[in-house]
């Protein structure tokens, strides 16, 4: 998760296609199989697979971090109103915890996330929780952008594309026939 918070962040910082595409290199170049498949699912903007479909209500997610933050919820719907965006105000008003999830991202979106839409919902509460409180304000960033469904960064399907080719050695339009219709993220 560690390497994917970093990707996501050098891929924010920059506007330089050049930049972007170097990002993305670095990342698969050192990536685990596994890892490498669901950042391509993310980062190519895929949202075919149920399980992550509406994981967690919005509402119970407010819900959850407004009591985790200590704030009432108008306090916590006055900072989402002026950050604009769910998933950052969870992570900027959840106290910090010093600590970083160690886990690749190919574990927390399989034990993490996809494990929660089979819960009960004190039983994702408390996975949810437990999970935010083991990571940094990036980290859950990156988590509530899974969880809520609403990741996007600025890059292309073309530019992932681009960089696998860059890494794997094959031309840009076999990877790009690759990665046409339905496919889950697999080490394979």
């Amino acid at each position: 998760m560690k390497s994917f918070t970093r990707l996501y962040s050098r891929l924010d910082e920059t506007t330089k296609t050049k930049n972007k595409v170097e990002a993305l290199v670095s990342y698969f170049e050192s990536a685990e199989p596994l890892d490498a498949a669901w950042a391509i699912y993310f980062l190519s903007g895929r949202k075919s697979i149920p399980e992550l479909k509406r994981v967690v209500k919005s509402s119970l997610l407010r819900s959850w971090a407004a009591s985790a933050a200590g704030l009432s919820d108008w306090m916590f719907e006055e900072c989402y109103d002026t950050v604009g965006d769910l998933a950052e105000t969870i992570a900027l008003v959840l106290p910090e915890s010093g600590l970083v999830i160690e886990e690749p991202l190919h574990l927390v979106v399989e034990k993490r996330l996809l494990s929660l839409k089979e819960l009960e919902e004190d039983a994702q509460r408390l996975s949810v929780l437990e999970t935010w409180s083991q990571m940094d304000a990036r980290q859950r960033f990156i988590y509530n952008k899974l969880l809520t469904g609403a990741f996007r960064v600025g890059v292309s399907q073309k530019l992932v594309t681009r960089a696998i080719a860059a890494v794997s050695g094959l031309e840009s339009n076999v990877i790009a026939h690759r990665l046409m219709g339905t496919w889950r993220p697999t080490a394979e």
